[in-house]
């Protein structure tokens, strides 16, 4: 956010893993590219992805926690607070339950009229045991509902009802991947389109949202079947083209699709982040965290974190072919 010629940048933090504040305050030297830390703004929230409305100066964000303090069950947060451009202070406006643990992704339609949020679930099982028809035992698995929700925005931009639940099923490979985990939710340059990435069934999936009925609906096709076991977590749009990227979690490559208004998608192919003579240390475990592409489209940029590595993978964009 910006201020005449200050710039101010709100980070968010994991605060039940890291233990570090959820949410810090930087100014931004936009000249010498320097960012130093002003102080910190809250130290509860577990902070998730932020979201900024340039328009009304509100920035929302997702509580990523397994439950409301104090007890067990119910979901997570999301939070909406109006930025003082002159301060950078956060002043609450709203939050709303999500139903479901650790939101992990929001988001706004072009219109400002509907928000969308996904939620990554939790990793806690119950087991149940069941009994079959000749009297013998097993145990069945039972996994925390992973959805995607639907709200509408009022007119002030606080957060409003809850209109629509969809609920992703399905498993990957890996055992981490033994439940859906939807992880990142992304409005298309149009506004039509949704992409949800669900790290948990390594799909992807393009929803539209049917404004008579305020419902998500899933684009025919979906969802896409990525490479098994990859863990598809972030996504993002060409600005102009019709071609759409999406980083892994379980892989180290970033992958690039050609997509339609009606939400069909064709593989183009893949980059390996790390280049391929990347010193990979054996068993280590190497994650893309985030992705953001250049707002001219030319650059696509991909945080990496492993045991050797912790830096920002920059890949040129081919605007004829989109690799």
């Amino acid at each position: 956010m910006t201020h005449r010629n200050k710039a101010y940048l709100y980070m968010g933090n994991w605060n039940h893993v890291t233990g570090k504040p959820g949410i810090d305050l930087a100014a931004f030297d936009q000249e010498m590219g320097e960012v130093t830390f002003l102080r910190t703004l809250d130290r509860e929230t577990s902070c998730g992805s932020l979201y900024f409305n340039r328009r009304r100066d509100i920035l929302y964000f997702a509580n990523e926690t397994e439950y409301p303090p104090g007890q067990y069950g119910g979901g997570g947060r999301v939070l909406g607070y109006r930025i003082d451009r002159k301060t950078g202070e956060l002043e609450p406006l709203c939050e709303a339950l999500t139903l479901c643990p650790n939101p992990s992704y929001v988001t706004l339609d072009h219109t400002e009229h509907y928000m969308v949020v996904s939620n990554h679930s939790s990793s806690d099982v119950v087991t149940q045991v069941e009994r079959d028809g000749d009297g013998s035992y097993h145990y069945r698995i039972i996994c925390d509902d992973s959805t995607v929700n639907l709200y509408e925005m009022n007119p002030d931009g606080s957060i409003g009802r809850l209109l629509d639940v969809v609920k992703h099923c399905g498993a990957g490979i890996r055992p981490r991947q033994f439940h859906p985990h939807p992880h990142s939710a992304v409005c298309s340059p149009s506004g039509r389109l949704f992409a949800v990435c669900d790290k948990g069934n390594d799909g992807i999936y393009f929803y539209k949202i049917d404004r008579e009925k305020n419902r998500l609906v899933l684009c025919p096709g979906s969802p896409y079947q990525d490479i098994p076991g990859s863990s598809p977590r972030y996504c993002a749009f060409h600005p102009e083209k019709p071609y759409f990227f999406c980083n892994h979690e379980g892989e180290q490559v970033v992958s690039v699709f050609r997509y339609s208004e009606e939400g069909e998608v064709t593989f183009l192919g893949s980059e390996n982040v790390l280049g391929e003579n990347f010193p990979m240390i054996p068993g280590g475990r190497y994650e893309q965290q985030d992705l953001k592409l250049h707002p001219s489209g030319r650059y696509l940029y991909s945080l990496i974190h492993g045991p050797n590595v912790d830096a920002v993978s920059v890949l040129g964009i081919d605007e004829r072919s989109g690799g």
